[in-house]
């Protein structure tokens, strides 16, 4: 994608890409380095050179950046004595190393502007003034000593430090910020530019937040009164294009999507009116940029909060910035005996001093709005593989300590789960038991003898979480694992090195006493199963042994798998995740990032659903899908893929998962299916084929299952959960499959056969039979899309029916074979009629009897139950978690990078 999004940046008047170094990238381990692929740092900064641009190399190496860990290797957090960002020689030895690396590597390929190559600007450090305080003398001292070592590489271009007012001779001092033109206080010296190293064209998002959407008009205001005020000859927008934090890449609790907002969005498309109406400031800037480097600057006052700049150079040249800070009025002022409307808000840019050529409030590029258009459904249930992760227990695990030990320390950022795990020994008295835990982690997953028992999470805000959780203790042993995730590791703040993660107490809460579990003996395993055997890659997937996609209802801690071809066309592709709930995923063995439908927003919408996949992680066909689903939620068969393009027509707007669409085409099948049964009700009801008591039947059933629903089995479900209570084997669906034949076509055949012959015998056996399966099946449509049945009224239906049913084929086998004789010398086909009329009598008693006692009684039943009681220890489960947690699904606030 890169010389395609180079391409679209100079097409939108940008004269330079700005670019971090990524440090854990590039030296995953002390001293080895990769450049290798989509970490070819050179090849990107040739091919931004090739396109006629400069580049802003933020080597850092510290860069935040909403990148975990904040760029930083972990393999840092393990040298002795180390503190990050400090005067500490281990840090500084280290970060020493890794930026004279970088520099070297530009020297060598004549990168710097001084060599005729396109780097003009390098970054050292990251925002340090946030955090310097806390450090006292020591951060001073780091500060002097950053600068001073940068310097010493002799890159021949000048150096910056963003937000750092006290950024010592010769680095530049520099603004971060929406609104730099207001808050920046300046260079630090008379011989330093001003420049604007990242104007925030949106903010991040993470799980539980909504976008933030800043408009075109507040972007180019602020830049041209950066310009106009802070004589500004830099200005970078952060982000121009965010693009995707692929992999386990984004901080804490960051959604994969970043900055999609952005003049270029995720996918690379032009995000209108932003991109067109920063193009039309870019030009009206360029168009005098000589006056406004070469010229003096003056100020004026042009009402109560009105303002005027001017930039007159020595040849006559005049360049005016005409300002109005009011946001509600539009005046009109006085400028050189000319009036000028200014709109609220907004700046008017005159490059001659007497012609508007551009105002920041008057927007002249139309609105579009991307169009995500479903190409591919991967529903097909038989298409999808699945494989269940281990739940270890103490037994299990190599790693024993008798303390709860920090979560990062021990996975060293490979995976983001770890397993606490411990056996209990109840020899006491215990009623009541409740598992209470605190944890400084993103999420938790208790499981008690590898049954789940409930889970919580915090959020962006709230740090920690406690959780509450009824449990069943048996005597003696009991496994108790407990599931620690990471939703991405902390980018920023003082001390970074000493951020701790994981369990920080556990208890067993009984009703006479406690039992405190904090420094018994734990046993901890890092990662996931499918995480030790690589089974998202292409070549490590063939050896595990994944089975057909079952029930997963009640699954937790799966993975799943089906392959896809690549839609057609060149438009970016994206992944419609709505219909899993919490985890990763990855497309031939590339992860395209973690996923958490489930956290929604102040709107009750997931913060992301569609997932980009980049065409260069495709192949034409055969492309290896794998998800990880730690929940319970996930509905692999119900997700999709999407083409992506952009329309500027906004009523065309269409965003629809091919899940949606999977699911209206379902319903419309059904509609169908309950119409015909309808008519086949109806018709048996008027024939006066059916007695009565078979015709009240169904009134009394269904008053019955209503009075269960409300009173005994009340649902604890919602619209659209309601799944099929029992998912069998190929083997089952043969068996249902001659059950639809014996006791639906075949019988449907002999009645119409009997009205054809003038059979009035055999229509008026068969009917009771028809009559009450059509009303079976239209009941058990239509109740199985309402939430308000609960499964074992749902159960229920087909065994109520059956056990009627069976009486009727009873008088049915009675009527037929010893009310019906044959007549005298009969034809074969007479014959034939009536012995297929007996042996479907006999057949439909057997087969509807064998479903009652071999499956419905024994099977069926039974799992409905399980399931129902499944469901309400969720729902209070869940109904804990909430209470402890204190989850706060809001918009995220821009708390760390304020202006």
């Amino acid at each position: 994608m890169w010389p395609n999004l180079i391409e679209k940046a100079k097409e939108g008047g940008v004269d330079v890409i700005q670019t971090y170094v990524f440090w854990n990238l590039h030296e995953p381990q002390p001293g080895q380095y990769d450049f290798s692929g989509r970490y070819d740092l050179v090849r990107f900064i040739k091919e931004i050179q090739a396109q006629g641009l400069y580049v802003c190399l933020r080597i850092g190496p510290y860069i935040e950046s909403e990148w975990t860990y904040g760029g930083f290797p972990f393999w840092l957090h393990d040298v002795p004595g180390i503190v990050y960002r400090t005067n500490n020689e281990p840090f500084k030895y280290y970060m020493q190393n890794f930026t004279t690396k970088i520099v070297s590597m530009m020297k060598s390929e004549g990168l710097y502007a001084a060599q005729g190559g396109p780097i003009i600007l390098s970054q050292i450090e990251n925002e340090y003034e946030n955090i310097e305080k806390p450090f006292g003398e020591e951060g001073s001292r780091y500060v002097g000593w950053a600068a001073e070592m940068a310097v010493g590489l002799q890159t021949g271009v000048p150096w910056v430090m963003c937000k750092q007012n006290d950024a010592p001779d010769p680095v530049i001092n520099t603004c971060n910020g929406m609104k730099c033109g207001e808050t920046f206080t300046g260079p630090n010296s008379p011989n330093k530019p001003s420049l604007w190293t990242e104007n925030w064209t949106s903010f991040y998002q993470v799980y539980g937040g909504v976008p933030y959407i800043r408009s075109a008009e507040d972007i180019a205001f602020h830049v041209t009164l950066f310009i106009a005020r802070k004589n500004g000859s830099y200005v970078n927008y952060y982000m121009y294009h965010g693009g995707t934090n692929f992999g386990r890449s984004s901080s804490a609790y960051v959604i994969t999507s970043y900055y999609d907002q952005a003049p270029l969005d995720e996918y690379g498309l032009l995000r209108q009116p932003k991109w067109g109406h920063l193009k039309e400031l870019h030009a009206a800037i360029k168009y005098c940029s000589t006056t406004l480097l070469q010229g003096i600057q003056t100020n004026f006052s042009l009402g109560q909060m009105q303002e005027g700049y001017v930039f007159e150079d020595g040849e006559g040249e005049c360049v005016a910035f005409l300002v109005n800070h009011d946001s509600v009025n539009k005046v009109t002022v006085q400028f050189q005996n000319r009036s000028y409307e200014l709109l609220p808000k907004s700046i008017s840019i005159l490059p001659d001093c007497q012609n508007v050529t551009f105002n920041t409030a008057t927007v002249n590029t139309k609105s579009n709005k991307r169009i995500i258009n479903p190409v591919q459904s991967l529903s097909s249930a038989d298409k999808w593989e699945q494989f269940q992760d281990a739940i270890p227990n103490f037994e299990d695990t190599l790693s024993i300590s008798n303390q709860l030990l920090e979560h990062m320390n021990l996975t060293k950022d490979k995976s983001d789960y770890l397993w606490y795990t411990l056996r209990f020994e109840h020899n006491s008295p215990c009623n009541e038991p409740i598992l209470h835990f605190q944890s400084a982690a993103h999420v938790a997953h208790a499981f008690v003898d590898d049954i789940y028992i409930g889970g919580a999470h915090g959020n962006h805000d709230v740090k920690s979480f406690t959780l509450d959780l009824p449990i069943t203790l048996n005597e003696g042993a009991n496994n108790i694992s407990i599931l620690s995730v990471m939703v991405g590791l902390p980018d920023s703040g003082a001390f970074l090195e000493r951020r701790f993660a994981g369990l920080t107490s556990v208890e067993i809460q009984c009703s006479e006493e406690s039992y405190d579990l904090t420094n018994s003996t734990w046993g901890y395993q890092v990662g996931l199963l499918g995480e030790q055997l690589q089974i998202y890659e292409e070549q490590n997937s063939s050896p595990v042994e994944w089975s057909q996609i079952g029930n997963t209802i009640n699954q937790r801690l799966t993975w799943f798998k089906t392959t896809f071809d690549s839609p057609e066309g060149d438009d970016p592709v994206a992944l419609n995740l709505g219909s899993m709930g919490k985890g990763e995923t990855w497309v031939n063995g590339q992860s395209i990032g973690r996923y958490w439908i489930l956290f929604h927003d102040s709107k009750g919408q997931p913060s992301q659903a569609l997932y980009h996949v980049p065409r260069s992680f495709l192949k034409n066909s055969g492309n290896i899908l794998v998800v990880f689903e730690e929940g319970v939620s996930g509905e692999p068969d119900k997700t999709a893929s999407s083409a992506t393009t952009t329309t500027n027509k906004p009523q065309q707007k269409h965003v629809a998962g091919a899940a949606g669409v999977r699911s209206m085409n379902l319903i419309g099948s059904l509609r169908v299916i309950e119409l015909q049964l309808v008519a086949f009700v109806l018709v048996f009801s008027a024939s006066g084929l059916v007695p009565l008591l078979d015709l009240v039947f169904p009134a009394l059933v269904s008053i019955y299952l209503l009075l269960l629903s409300r009173f005994a089995f009340p649902s604890y479900g919602s619209v659209g959960t309601q799944s099929p209570i029992f998912h069998g084997s190929m083997f089952f669906q043969a068996y249902v499959v001659v059950g639809t034949i014996v006791g639906l076509f075949l019988p449907l055949a002999y009645v119409l056969g009997g009205f054809g012959r003038g059979d009035e015998h055999a229509v008026r056996s068969a009917s009771p039979h028809l009559f009450l399966l059509s009303v079976q099946i239209l009941t058990e449509n239509v109740i199985s899309g309402l939430s308000l049945f609960s499964p074992p009224v749902r159960a229920l239906v087909p065994l109520m029916y059956t056990v009627k049913r069976i009486f009727v084929d009873i008088d049915w086998i009675h009527n037929v074979w010893l009310n019906k004789t044959l007549p005298a010398n009969p034809h074969f086909k007479d014959t034939a009629w009536f012995w297929f009329g007996r042996g479907l009598a006999v057949a439909n008693l057997v087969y509807f009897s064998i479903n009652l006692f071999g499956f419905l009684v024994p099977r069926f039943l039974p799992r409905a139950f399980e399931r129902y009681f499944q469901q309400k220890g969720e729902i209070y489960a869940k109904e804990a978690e909430d209470k402890a947690s204190v989850i706060i699904n809001k918009s995220h606030t821009l708390d760390k990078k304020t202006d």
